[in-house]
């Protein structure tokens, strides 16, 4: 008796290309569902390299984003705490600080 060819699947998902391993084309699938992780197919619209690549750089911009807003929002604390008590910080450190007004850059939206 033949052996059954496992099915072909036609588009990995993107976290498996990202790792380049094997997909087994469910929703979601195994590898993703294992590392618990969103599984996400591309669109037939999503098929050049290009917009894939700009799609998971999207993804991984957001993310850097959202974590320099963390990290702004963090220092803004700091510097607005060393203004209201100048005893725990060297004076002229919190001078040569910038200012709050100095730390955000402008939104690229």
């Amino acid at each position: 008796q033949p052996r059954k060819k496992r099915a072909k699947i036609v588009s990995a998902c993107g976290e498996c290309r990202r790792k380049k391993t094997k997909c087994n084309g469910e929703q979601p699938c195994r590898s993703c569902e294992k590392s618990g992780v969103p599984c996400i197919y591309p669109s037939a619209s999503q098929n050049h390299g290009d917009d894939k690549r700009s799609t998971l750089n999207k993804v991984a911009l957001e993310a850097i984003e959202e974590r320099l807003k963390t990290i702004e929002d963090m220092l803004r604390v700091i510097l607005q705490s060393a203004q209201h008590s100048s005893t725990d910080l060297d004076p002229t450190i919190v001078q040569q600080l910038p200012s709050i007004h100095n730390l955000s850059a402008p939104s690229a939206y």
